[in-house]
């Protein structure tokens, strides 16, 4: 129901599969060190959206949120 669906960015960059094989092949071939980190706050650190249209309310499920 809202009425920028059409207009907001809603892509997350992800590693594909054959990106994902050609980092770790490259890791291996120059003998570098691999870490893995979960960054859980990372969108938490966007931009700011601004919406031409104004601020939209919204109120959660009477039920709540199932994690």
């Amino acid at each position: 129901m809202d009425p920028d669906l059409e207009h907001l960015e809603r892509q997350s960059p992800t590693l594909s599969a054959d990106g994902l094989a050609t980092a770790l092949q490259l890791a291996s071939s120059n003998r570098w060190v691999v870490r893995i980190a979960d960054v859980e706050g990372a969108f938490l650190q966007g931009d700011r959206l601004e919406r031409k249209s104004g601020r939209i309310f919204a109120n959660p499920p009477r039920e709540g949120i199932i994690p």
